[in-house]
């Protein structure tokens, strides 16, 4: 590995021209239109010649540690070791809504701008902002699609466009089945703002299956849903939900346990008044109804 010291990026200095002096400061020639070269921080984040993202030199702090890879080297991996969290409530004040109402481009800059802040201190956080739950039901409801299911809901142009919204990238052009590629959309749903770990983890997840000479080189469902698993697992936040619907289950579960516990009150009033033989054990029902009980809001069966 080539080490390039005190290198100086001054406000003057263009997107190439960056290019081309850290090309020559590392020894390196031919860079033209082909742009050689390419510069990420130390998760591996490409820099855009862009100010649309974080990811450009005008955000670069003094001091910080820069990767190049060439073009032959599509993906530089992280330096640091990817940690995640949970992250359904926004802890920087800098969102306009919360988390959950929050829409993907939204939520896609600010976790960008940080993740652009966690390299400068050499950290790799991939926050979830969705919980386990809302993941696992989205493909708990994918599997159970069928032909019949409205092709928009998993359409390849949508899934990519899902994908498009809440990583930044160019654009899905590796083909794969529909399927796989809604999972993918799954994914993303709740790692906005970040594309190459997400992607790492699948490829590590093929790579680790096909340890085994019978499985298929090429990435498959499981190597997705394994990457969404372990993500949760890392953030220790498998099974989480929203806040508020942990807060009413417990609420409930709370009510419901102490039902079980505490028999009526009023029952009991009752039954005090009128004398333990006044209440029988059974109550003869007329059974001359013209139908069953149904539920409010329910037809009856015709």
């Amino acid at each position: 590995m080539t080490e390039l010291k005190k290198f100086i990026i001054t406000p003057s200095m263009t997107h190439d021209d960056i290019l081309l002096s850290i090309e020559a400061g590392l020894g390196l020639h031919g860079f033209g239109e082909d742009q050689e070269i390419f510069v990420c921080d130390v998760n591996g984040q490409r820099f855009y010649d862009s100010d649309a993202t974080t990811f450009n030199f005008n955000n670069v702090v003094d001091g910080e540690e820069l990767l190049v890879g060439t073009k032959h080297n599509v993906r530089v991996r992280p330096s640091p070791r990817v940690e995640a969290v949970l992250y359904l409530e926004d802890d920087t004040g800098l969102l306009k809504k919360t988390v959950q109402d929050s829409s993907r481009g939204d939520l896609r800059a600010h976790i960008s701008a940080l993740l652009r802040n966690d390299a400068a201190v050499r950290k790799n956080i991939v926050r979830l902002v969705k919980p386990h739950r809302i993941i696992t039901d989205k493909i708990e409801t994918l599997e159970k699609a069928s032909d019949r299911t409205p092709k928009r809901n998993y359409n390849v142009a949508r899934s990519k466009a899902i994908m498009e919204s809440n990583w930044y990238c160019d654009g899905i052009t590796q083909e794969f089945p529909k399927k796989m590629l809604a999972l993918m959309a799954i994914l993303s749903e709740a790692t906005p703002g970040h594309h190459d770990v997400p992607r790492d983890l699948i490829i590590d997840a093929k790579n680790e299956r096909i340890a085994d000479p019978r499985e298929s080189s090429d990435i498959q469902e499981i190597d997705v849903k394994s990457a969404i698993h372990r993500l949760y697992r890392i953030a220790r936040a498998i099974d989480s939900d929203w806040p508020e619907t942990q807060a009413r289950k417990k609420v409930y579960n709370k009510r419901k346990g102490k039902m079980a516990e505490e028999p009526d009150e009023d029952v009991e009033e009752l039954a005090d008044c009128l004398g333990e033989a006044s209440l029988p054990d059974t109550m003869d029902v007329d059974d001359e109804d013209d139908g069953p009980v149904v539920q409010p809001g329910r037809r009856r069966g015709g």
